[in-house]
């Protein structure tokens, strides 16, 4: 039997506003389009608005347009995998989601690692297993892909995801 190729995954279209606060917010602009002056109330997560998916290509393009216009932000991810069979190393990279080009985040943090379940992972002793992750610019890079679940886990967005290759990021 063949093998089914996986397709990757779309990600959901993600604006982000750099002027609301972290946290759940709305936000209110007007916008003219194609002569007519629309009013947008957006409910946002954290500074994100996720567009719907069953907004027509009408609907994306004047949202698109007028989000661009009010100084938001496109933060789609694309995610993507490589496979390159001589190194065979996976790297994950998760965004922290209060990172900004006003708000920098960098700092070392510790996440309590979780098993398939979901439940904390435990170690032979029965204390939880922790790691530690370094967060450069927003960015945590790992080759742990429990240490990446957790921070997803968390609240971090996925980054990407690269198999192999001596330029993975």
């Amino acid at each position: 039997m063949a093998k089914k190729k996986n397709k990757p995954k779309k990600s959901p279209v993600k604006f982000e506003c750099g002027f609301a606060p972290p946290g759940n917010s709305t936000v209110s602009f007007n916008h003219i389009y194609m002569g007519d002056t629309e009013t947008y109330n957006l409910s946002l997560e954290n500074k994100i608005w996720i567009m719907p998916e069953t907004y027509s290509d009408e609907e994306k393009k004047r949202y698109r347009k007028a989000l661009l216009d009010n100084n938001f932000q496109d933060v789609t991810v694309n995610i993507s995998a490589m496979f390159n069979k001589q190194t065979g190393k996976t790297t994950y990279k998760a965004m922290h989601p209060e990172h900004t080009d006003r708000n920098r985040i960098n700092a070392t943090i510790a996440v309590v690692l979780r098993d398939g379940s979901g439940s904390p992972a435990l170690e032979p002793s029965g204390t939880q297993k922790t790691a530690q992750a370094t967060i450069l610019e927003g960015i945590v890079k790992t080759d742990d892909k429990m240490v990446y679940d957790a921070l997803i886990k968390a609240g971090f967005y996925d980054a990407g995801t690269k198999k192999g290759g001596k330029n993975a990021n």
